[in-house]
This record gives structure tokens, sequence and C-alpha cells, in this order.
């Protein structure tokens, strides 16, 4: 979100949205510029006179940015547009990422089995709206951290370019004819084989992942994450 212009982690603003977080009062003045809000009519209106029985302020403030982010989605939604040519299909962040990648039991590879098994769906930050390609897994096992830790959500993003030190989900073939199996790792190459980095590798494991090249499915982007 500071790419947009306002100074506050995108994946708080995404919780927030998605009425999973409240905002915090060091959060206020930012919000209240990139809205274009002025400070002294909203403390104004929402907070003078309060009681105690009234919602805490930064229960109003998120209330109040949440409907303010509805109205400024349906107004993108419904705008006119020009008769040449058929309009172009908006989608918004209102609709959820699917979560793929099932757990398998046992494993001690850290890795998630892509079977195409919907595990259920997260909050789809603005970033990720019109991308329909889009998806979330989870995080399994400790060989990622401390930069991802088990259970945490990462938000991937298979339209957006890689390169060496990018963190990835990487689907690969174990067996011809299984489903493949992903793995959250780190990108170190791709030539005749793919190569992945573990930051934090299980005692029996080497810290470098080398697949062969015929058996790698696809190589995504991770662009953020969410705890569960």
């Amino acid at each position: 979100m500071q790419a947009q212009g306002i100074d506050i982690d995108a994946t708080k603003v995404s919780k927030t949205v998605a009425g999973r977080r409240k905002i915090q009062t060091e959060e206020m003045f930012p919000v209240l510029k990139f809205f274009g809000i002025d400070p002294d009519r909203f403390f104004r209106e929402y907070y003078m006179g309060a009681g105690e029985e009234d919602p805490p302020k930064t229960q109003l403030m998120t209330e109040s940015i949440r409907n303010r982010n509805d109205k400024i989605r349906y107004e993108k939604a419904t705008r006119s547009m020009p008769n040449a040519g058929l309009p172009e299909r908006i989608e918004t962040a209102s609709g959820g990422l699917p979560i793929f990648g099932v757990s398998v039991g046992g494993d001690a590879r850290s890795r998630t089995l892509f079977n195409g098994q919907r595990l259920g769906e997260v909050a789809r930050p603005m970033s990720l709206a019109n991308n329909g390609r889009a998806y979330a897994t989870y995080v399994h096992g400790d060989s990622m951290e401390p930069r991802y830790e088990a259970g945490e959500i990462v938000l991937v993003n298979p339209e957006k370019g890689y390169r060496k030190g990018n963190y990835v989900v990487a689907q690969v073939y174990d067996n011809d004819g299984d489903p493949p199996f992903g793995y959250v790792k780190r990108f170190v190459s791709f030539g005749d084989e793919l190569v992945l980095e573990q930051l934090n590798p299980p005692a029996e494991e080497e810290r470098f992942m080398r697949f062969p090249r015929e058996r790698v499915v696809s190589v995504h982007r991770i662009v953020g994450t969410l705890d569960e």
C-alpha cells in the first residue's frame, strides 16, 4: 500500500479492509490523508460527545475506512464505459483468494500436495484484485524460518516475474501420474535443473534442493503473507 501513497504495511491494510484487524491509533492520520479526509472534521463528527458505551475511536475509524473502500470499489465497477467495444471485466478485492496445497502427514520435507483441492479462501489484497490466477498456500514445517513460519499463509502471483533471491512456490512432480508437490523456498536458478534454497534445512537435508527440469510444473512468485 506504500506504493499507492499510504505509509502503512500492505498486509495490515488488507486485514483491516477484510474486517480481521482494527486500525491502530498511529495509523489514523496516514489513512485520513490517503482518503482525502479532513482530520479536524472527522474527529469532530465521530468523537465529540462520545459516551462510555460508544464504540472506541479505532473501531469507528476502521468501520469508516472499510465503508469508504467499499464505496470506491463500487464507483469503479459502475463507472460508465465508452460505447465502442466491450467493457473490461472488473474484479474487486471483495472476492476471496483460494487456498491450495494439502498437508502431507508424516512428510518431513515441508511440502504440500497440489491436487486441485480448494481448502478455503483468504481476503484478496487490492494488488491481486484483477488476477484470476493468484492463490494462497500454507507454510508447513520450519525449513524457511525465520522468513516464514509454519502455519503462515503466503500469497502467490503466478503472473509476476521472479529472479534469484525471490521467494517462490515451486510445484514439482515426484512420481509420474501423481499430483505435484509444492515447495515454499528461495529461488536460486533454473537451467537443466531447478535449484531452490532452504534457510533452515532439516538435519537430513541439504541447504539447496535440486529438481530435474522435466519434473517442474511451475515456479510462482510469493508477493505477501497473512497470519492464519
